[in-house]
């Protein structure tokens, strides 16, 4: 637009200013506008020329203008006035925007799922296995079929000079009979009273390498118990479900130099590698499900593979009007197949150890050489996941699984496998209309759950022998005259805490 610099336009001006303040745009793209369009440097001389022609303004435009300068104002404080009258209702239209725009998408795509379209059916690279993007599970009864499912908790307590923790774990194993009754048992016991773990922290861990340790200590517990139960339990197993990934994925240790860390890992990668063995030996379906992942493992190998999809599939053609390479960022695996999947349906397989997308590759090789040399490289089973909604109105679980490499391309035993733990998973996971996960992993998640007064326990035991110990120790002091008083003094401090000194935010919350 050419610059406008005629007394006899300054109207046209103001109410082009005017027209452009009250779009929907947000403040600065609005000042940003009217800057360029009148061919200014900066807002100062836009707000001049109103300014000048303040006086001549209509009653209308002087209040659009004072509504205008207010939101100015209060666009350059730090306040809460701003985040309530600005931010908040940008983000607020950002995350409808973006809605829109995922709706729009989902709404080209879903074309696929209509016609039955095969859109994978091209690759050659091991990453997805199945040709369609969705499929129906078929409903079962359960008969005949034992399913342990095995979770653990802790509850930790941070010192000044000591990290406490402690663990339980439990097994709960649902066995159907011939006509699908359920009689439920549980390993070692009812209450997990004999699978407790006190783990303590003496060295100066940094709370990262805490929480490392931590959960390397609860995936070894119930990986543990796993193998445990398969030796020892007379019932023959035909599942077993883990609470979370059947991978172990402690990034951030694998650029630690940390000697335990390296050695709690290798016996973890250890108990893996002896479960893998035997739930393949005794037929056994492993399966891990993961109740509210953040993965986007499917979602990175999906836009890689779309160009080539819309290109052999003309009917998805509408998808090129969409910025779709950008906003396939903003989806997560669970929010893309939410989307897709109705009540019953699950998505195609994909591999966790595509290139690019999983921590596997990358982490046998960084220790490639310490785990060749402790026997624990875990190269003859792929892992694969898929998407499940058993219940309408929840988020979809995701399922992971294991396969012997021998069988992944026999596509009859694939499919019979895939078909059993969907079936399975399904059936046993609809709690309600707005819950699925499923029931045994439930149980087993309630059972293992410490509270409050199992910590109290172990701290009022734990300052009791303190106590006793510092006595002997002092009194060893004492008596020996050999030592002066001023060597065996105890700060009061500690002794005030039974050695026990909460850190400040915990003994005063402020």
């Amino acid at each position: 637009m050419e610059k406008i610099d005629n007394d006899n336009n300054q109207d046209y001006k103001l109410d082009y200013f005017f027209t452009e303040i009250i779009k929907d745009q947000n403040l600065k793209e609005k000042i940003n506008i009217v800057s360029k369009k009148f061919n200014q440097k900066s807002m100062n001389s836009s707000s001049s020329f109103i300014n000048d022609s303040f006086p001549r303004m209509s009653s209308v435009q002087k209040k659009k203008y004072n509504e205008y300068k207010k939101m100015e104002f209060i666009d350059n404080q730090n306040s809460i006035e701003k985040i309530l009258k600005i931010t908040i209702p940008e983000i607020a239209k950002d995350i409808a925007d973006l809605e829109n725009y995922k709706q729009d998408f989902i709404s080209k795509l879903s074309i696929v799922k209509k016609l039955n379209i095969p859109i994978f059916n091209f690759f050659s690279e091991n990453e997805i296995y199945e040709p369609f993007l969705i499929y129906h599970i078929k409903d079962i009864k359960i008969k005949n079929f034992n399913i342990c499912a095995i979770d653990g908790s802790f509850i930790h307590e941070s010192f000044l000079n000591l990290d406490l923790s402690l663990f339980r774990v439990i097994g709960v194993i649902y066995l159907f009979d011939d006509v699908g009754k359920i009689q439920i048992s549980y390993f070692p016991d009812e209450k997990g009273i004999d699978n407790y773990k006190l783990s303590k922290f003496l060295k100066n861990f940094s709370d990262e390498k805490v929480n490392t340790h931590i959960s390397l200590e609860r995936a070894l517990m119930e990986i543990k118990l796993a193998n445990q139960i398969i030796e020892e339990s007379k019932i023959d197993l035909n599942m077993i479900i883990l609470d979370g990934s059947i991978l172990t994925e402690p990034l951030n240790l694998i650029f630690s130099q940390d000697n335990d860390l390296i050695e709690i890992y290798f016996q973890v990668l250890n108990e893996y590698k002896k479960l893998y063995s035997f739930c393949d030996e005794k037929q056994i379906y492993l399966v891990g499900v993961v109740k509210d992942s953040r993965s986007s493992t499917f979602r990175k190998i999906f836009t890689r593979r779309l160009p080539k999809i819309i290109k052999l599939n003309s009917e998805l053609n509408s998808i090129y009007s969409i910025n779709y390479r950008t906003l396939l960022n903003y989806f997560s695996d669970i929010d893309f197949f939410n989307r897709i999947l109705d009540e019953g349906e699950r998505s195609c397989i994909f591999s966790l150890n595509s290139v690019g997308s999983s921590w596997l590759p990358r982490q046998l090789d960084l220790l490639k050489n310490e785990l060749e040399n402790n026997n624990l490289i875990i190269n003859n089973f792929e892992f694969l996941c898929f998407y499940i909604k058993p219940v309408p109105y929840d988020f979809p679980l995701r399922v992971e699984f294991c396969v012997n490499n021998k069988y992944i391309n026999n596509n009859v035993y694939l499919n019979n496998y895939i078909d059993k733990i969907s079936s399975i998973i399904n059936n046993i996971s609809k709690v309600a209309i707005d819950f699925s996960l499923p029931i045994p992993q439930i149980e087993a998640h309630l059972r293992c759950k410490l509270d409050n007064s199992d910590k109290r326990l172990i701290l009022n035991a734990l300052k009791q022998k303190i106590s006793y110990e510092l006595a002997q120790y002092l009194n060893i002091k004492i008596n020996n005259k050999s030592i002066p008083k001023c060597d065996f003094k105890i700060d009061p401090l500690m002794i005030k805490f039974d050695m026990l000194i909460s850190k400040r935010r915990n003994r005063f919350p402020i």
